[in-house]
């Protein structure tokens, strides 16, 4: 019984994704091709690098809504130090780190220390950010966007984009920092039993702190290697990414409820919505079709999930 009740949040993804693969190899000319799974990668890496920070997030018990209007703050912020002040690259890339831990902290803050629902919490941290966003362009995109980013998104390494491979990367960083550290451990005692992890000796609010700067920082990364490779910074990029984020962790077995979650189905989710997505846009279905069927997906996903508990 054990047995049938991992097997659809575990491996579900996986086998989804090879189908998924195998359906448009058969069905969509061109789908066998090396670069469209170049591309399917390269587009898991925008959504699943912000679902690999909800993971922490999730797993303590949590959610952040506010993750759509992060990356587009991110992004906008990036552009924005580097056209408008005479900042290096790398000091406006290292700006938004540090802008998105402090974000991440306040937001962990907020929760934790001021007993907000984490919901409303970072709907309202979203809603502000979303106003900074627009004030930076007034309104319109950056179309400026330094050309060392432009360079660092283009590279590829073995075929693989460099999107591809920091996804990858960010995967085995957040598998060790779940599965080998003593704050992964803690991270899951707070979400299985918060009152009795804090009785143990949990050191609670730092631990959620951390989990939301570690989400954010996930946040500003994916935001500023997409403003490289698309080569602007819009203040609306971010519109779908709580829908996309959502749907990749529920699809990846996390449990809304707290105490549950692995990186491998995670991973596996965002291949599978990236080749969905990527098959969509061979067969043209129109955009909010595939937002109708993405949240069928979300609705499925979190329905099974809620009935099986």
């Amino acid at each position: 019984m054990k047995m049938k009740r991992q097997f659809p949040s575990d491996y579900l993804p996986i086998a989804l994704t090879a189908l998924t693969i195998l359906i448009g190899i058969w069905f969509i000319p061109g789908f066998d091709q090396l670069g469209m799974y170049s591309s399917i990668l390269t587009q898991a890496a925008t959504t699943g690098i912000p679902a690999l920070g909800m993971l922490y997030v999730l797993i303590c018990g949590d959610i952040d809504l506010s993750i759509g209007a992060q990356s587009a703050f991110y992004g906008m912020l990036c552009a924005y130090l580097t056209k408008i002040l005479p900042l290096h690259t790398s000091g406006a890339i290292i700006a938004t780190f540090a802008a998105a831990v402090l974000i991440g902290i306040f937001n962990g803050w907020l929760i934790d220390k001021r007993s907000l629902n984490p919901m409303i919490a970072t709907i309202a941290t979203g809603v502000t950010l979303s106003g900074v966003t627009f004030t930076l362009g007034q309104g319109m995109p950056i179309f400026t966007v330094p050309a060392l980013l432009e360079k660092i998104a283009a590279l590829r390494i073995f075929g693989l984009s460099f999107s591809a491979i920091l996804f990858g990367l960010m995967g085995i960083a957040t598998a060790v920092l779940l599965y080998d550290t003593y704050w992964g451990k803690f991270l899951y005692a707070i979400g299985w039993n918060e009152p009795a992890a804090h009785r143990a000796g949990v050191p609670v609010r730092r631990t959620r702190m951390l989990a939301y700067a570690l989400c954010s920082l996930f946040c500003a990364v994916a935001a500023i290697v997409f403003i490289g490779r698309i080569g602007l910074a819009s203040p609306t990029a971010g519109n779908s990414d709580v829908l996309d984020v959502l749907t990749i962790t529920a699809l990846g077995g996390v449990g809304f409820s707290g105490g549950r979650g692995k990186v491998l189905p995670v991973v596996c989710a965002a291949l599978l919505l990236s080749a969905l997505t990527s098959a969509f846009l061979a067969l043209r279905v129109a955009y909010y079709y595939q937002n109708i069927i993405k949240g069928a997906i979300l609705f499925a996903a979190i329905s099974t999930k809620f009935n099986k508990s």
